[in-house]
């Protein structure tokens, strides 16, 4: 299932282990839906991002550091210990007065 995601990304990170596994992940805060009662103000998702595009988020950085809005394309699938795992497929930079967008797809 795909959807569309929106918050502030607060980083990205890769690893490579010995043996040649290698993955990166994004980390996201949003303001919760209101769906789950145990989750107040903001929500953190640790989302898998495809290795290869590790070197593509370089040029959101600024937007990372400053706390812009991003929008993230997504693929919503199981997960291990029945926990959703959300893979990004592209990443926008919401338009605003100080910036323009800067697409990034996989």
């Amino acid at each position: 299932m795909q959807t569309t995601l929106q918050g502030v990304i607060t980083g990205v990170s890769k690893y490579e282990i010995e043996g040649g596994s290698k993955g990166a992940s994004m980390y996201m805060n949003q303001a919760t839906s209101g769906r789950n009662p145990n989750v107040i103000g903001q929500e953190t998702l640790k989302l898998v991002l495809p290795y290869e595009m590790f070197e593509e988020m370089r040029v959101h950085e600024q937007g990372f550091l400053n706390g812009s809005i991003f929008q993230i394309d997504a693929d919503i699938e199981s997960g291990g210990q029945n926990k959703p795992k959300i893979t990004v497929l592209a990443i926008r930079q919401v338009q605003t007065k100080e910036s323009k967008p800067t697409p990034t797809t996989k």
